[in-house]
C-alpha cells in the first residue's frame, strides 16, 4: 500500500515536471513550481528525485525504453530496408503523440543546444539514427538503394521527423501528424531508391 502511494506521487510529480518543463523550458520552471503545480512540496520532489536535473533526467528516461523497444520491434521485423525504416518511423511518431509533452521537452533542449552529447544519446536518438542506417546501409548493399551516404541519409529522416513535428505543433495540430510524417519520409525515401 504504501509503495503505491508512493509510486501513485512519483508519477504525479513526472507528469506536472512534464507538462511544466514543456511550457515553459529547464530554465523557466522551478522545484516550487513543480511543486505546486504537482500539488506535493519540495521536500517530497527532493526525496524521489533529489534533484531539478534528476527529475529532468527520470522524465527523458522514460522515453529511452520506449524508443528501444521501437528499434526492436523494426529489427525483429521481416520488412524490406524501406518498409522497416516506414515501419521505425511510424513507431515513432505514434509514441511522439502518446507523450508530446516529453516531445516538447527533448526538443527546446535540443534546440538550446543546452545539451552535451552524451545527454543526447541517452534520449535513445542514437538507436533510432543506427536502426535507420543501417536499413538504409542493407539497402544499399542489396542495390534498392543508390550509393549513397547512409549516415546522412538517417540524420535526414530523423530531421524530416523534427521538422514535421515543429510544424504540426505550430499550426495548432489541426491535421494527422502519422500521415503527413510518413508521405514525407516515403518522399525522401523515393528519392533515394534505386531505379
Amino acid at each position: 500500500m504504501r509503495q503505491d502511494r508512493a509510486e501513485t506521487t512519483r508519477k504525479q510529480i513526472l507528469d506536472a515536471a512534464m507538462e511544466c518543463f514543456a511550457r515553459q523550458g529547464y530554465d523557466g520552471v522551478s522545484t516550487a513550481a513543480i511543486a505546486k503545480a504537482a500539488g506535493v512540496s519540495q521536500g517530497i520532489i527532493f526525496h524521489h528525485f533529489s534533484t531539478k536535473e534528476g527529475l529532468f533526467s527520470a522524465i527523458v528516461r522514460t522515453g529511452v525504453d520506449a524508443f528501444k523497444e521501437c528499434v526492436a520491434r523494426a529489427e525483429q521485423s521481416q520488412l524490406s530496408p524501406v518498409e522497416r525504416i516506414q515501419f521505425l518511423i511510424r513507431l515513432v511518431g505514434e509514441m511522439t503523440l502518446t507523450y508530446p509533452h516529453r516531445t516538447d521537452i527533448i526538443l527546446r533542449q535540443v534546440f538550446s543546444m543546452r545539451l552535451d552529447l552524451e545527454k543526447i544519446e541517452g534520449y535513445g536518438f542514437m538507436e533510432v539514427i543506427s536502426a535507420i542506417r543501417d536499413a538504409f546501409e542493407e539497402g544499399k548493399q542489396s542495390g534498392a538503394f543508390a550509393d549513397i551516404d547512409t549516415q546522412t541519409a538517417a540524420l535526414s529522416v530523423l530531421g524530416i521527423y523534427v521538422a514535421n513535428y515543429v510544424g504540426w505543433s505550430m499550426l495548432g495540430k489541426t491535421y494527422d501528424f502519422i500521415h503527413a510524417l510518413g508521405r514525407a519520409c516515403s518522399m525522401f525515401i523515393e528519392g533515394v531508391v534505386r531505379r
